[in-house]
């Protein structure tokens, strides 16, 4: 005979609830994915926001410390410069040390005359002397501060900003955003990253050397210039101690070259 209608329906219904439920499977991961691109496209113009900040107050505050060290050294580099061109030599050939004590002859108190070594040391620390005296002015020195911020937050930094070595101690993601505590070592790397490695190496050192090329000032003027280059390869050597946040000279190409 005939099957009775509620039999039929029943099975009509149990048919479709496979459908239905492959159906709302797929509404779910449509809406899932619709959020997640939603929030993506947030995160995403959100950290665009922060970096064209950071962009803008990085070139800001990089020439007010640029202007800082340079008038902070001033004194330092000219002497340097004065005493290279009278033969200061603070890294000397061997060949040439033992026949003229490595050019102008600089005595201690016992008399003794001072190896190039002891002579570049003297210098580095009257140049660390010279900046821990001189205080930076205020708007930087809040800009250094806000190099690290507290909790969970993330500092996004401008494309291409970190070394490779800077890199490997911070991990930024994928939109260059890295994680700093006030304080922290992290923190310590990006102010000593921005100060020494951009503004004094990468710009101020830079420039004075690139000067010292450009005068053509013959073999006083390359003298200078290669002693320069030797008190920037002492400060990259203890960042790289410290911190291994970068290379040798080569990290500084307007140096190196």
């Amino acid at each position: 005979g005939e099957v009775p209608f509620w039999i039929k329906e029943k099975k009509l219904g149990e048919l479709n609830k496979p459908a239905g439920r492959l159906l709302a499977a797929i509404l779910a991961v449509v809406f899932a994915t619709s959020v997640e691109r939603g929030a993506l496209k947030t995160l995403e113009e959100w950290a665009t926001r922060m970096r064209e900040q950071f962009e803008d107050a990085f070139q800001m505050h990089m020439r007010s410390c640029i202007s800082w060290l340079s008038a902070a050294l001033r004194v330092f580099c000219r002497t340097l410069v004065t005493d290279s061109h009278s033969g200061l030599q603070l890294l000397s050939a061997p060949e040439s040390a033992g026949a003229s004590g490595g050019g102008r002859s600089f005595a201690g108190r016992s008399g003794a005359r001072l190896v190039p070594g002891q002579r570049l040391a003297i210098r580095v620390g009257v140049l660390f002397d010279i900046l821990e005296e001189a205080a930076p002015p205020e708007g930087l020195r809040r800009f250094l501060g806000r190099l690290a911020l507290p909790g969970e937050a993330v500092l996004y930094l401008p494309r291409q900003y970190l070394t490779s070595s800077e890199s490997s101690i911070l991990k930024p993601d994928v939109r260059e955003g890295v994680y700093a505590q006030p304080g922290s070592e992290a923190h310590e790397v990006l102010v000593v990253g921005f100060v020494f490695l951009r503004c004094l190496l990468g710009s101020l050192f830079s420039c004075w050397a690139s000067s010292l090329h450009d005068t053509h000032g013959g073999p006083a003027a390359a003298h200078a210039r290669a002693n320069l280059r030797v008190v920037a390869s002492v400060l990259l050597a203890a960042m790289r101690h410290r911190y291994s946040n970068v290379g040798d000279l080569a990290a500084v190409p307007r140096l190196a070259a």
